[in-house]
């Protein structure tokens, strides 16, 4: 660097010295904490994704998706589809097998069993986990929670519950968790999970909506995967713009 440019302390690209936000993987430089490397195991990361969408829209999470075939390195992605019931389309599978969504795998059933599925998800990736080899263990895990609506089925877990489980999960062994909602308040449903505001938005429940959130989410997963810094704050930006401008 020179006497006006500084280096990214995520991603080691040089930038201009006042830049607060770096142009390659978007970190808040002044958000990131200096610290020494750690140690990488194999550079895998797990992807674990919570889905409830209409069936109009739902390619556009594969299309997203499949761009992150393009990244360097290694991800493997869980997806949950819930209503009143939740089913797993992948379990830990590798980003470069997964293949489209079709009506077949999904389509619009029942109510919203929330809680269900994502206390479920976390129980069940966090056993994938504490039983692996160490070697096998995930450098990072990204939770995505998705709901077009409020909880109002679950029958398994409480918020109590997943709240304790989420807050375990990110103080232990530093998952992040993204919570993105539409027609409810979703700061403080994420809130209830145990999600910061920060790491919250509402978005408008329509094809441009959707695209959207998927965009954002695709470019959020390829900071995750190319940078060990936290995601940033402003990772939601684009859509709570949209939100503010043709939301309500």
């Amino acid at each position: 660097p020179t006497s006006e440019t500084k280096m990214c302390p995520a991603c080691n690209q040089e930038i201009d010295l006042n830049a607060i936000f770096c142009p390659k993987c978007g970190v808040n430089t002044n958000d990131v904490i200096k610290s020494e490397p750690k140690k990488k195991k194999n550079g895998i990361k797990w992807i674990v994704i919570c889905l409830i969408l209409t069936l109009a829209i739902v390619s556009v999470v594969i299309v997203n998706f499949m761009k992150q075939k393009k990244e360097e390195g290694e991800a493997i992605v869980s997806t949950v589809l819930f209503d009143d019931t939740q089913e797993v389309l992948h379990d830990r599978v590798d980003l470069d097998k997964m293949k489209p969504i079709t009506d077949k795998e999904y389509y619009v059933r029942g109510c919203t069993a929330l809680l269900d599925a994502v206390g479920g998800a976390i129980h069940h990736i966090g056993n994938v986990h504490k039983y692996a080899r160490e070697e096998d263990r995930p450098e990072k895990t990204l939770f995505i929670i998705t709901t077009d609506g409020m909880e109002n089925s679950s029958r398994r877990y409480s918020y109590e519950k997943v709240k304790m489980m989420v807050e375990r999960q990110k103080e232990k062994y530093g998952w992040e968790f993204l919570f993105l909602g539409a027609n409810i308040d979703a700061v403080s449903t994420a809130s209830k999970f145990g999600i910061e505001r920060d790491m919250a938005v509402d978005y408008n429940c329509d094809k441009e909506g959707t695209a959207l959130n998927y965009e954002v989410l695709s470019d959020t997963i390829s900071q995750v995967r190319c940078c060990s810094a936290p995601i940033s704050k402003s990772w939601k930006k684009r859509i709570e713009e949209d939100y503010k401008k043709r939301g309500r």
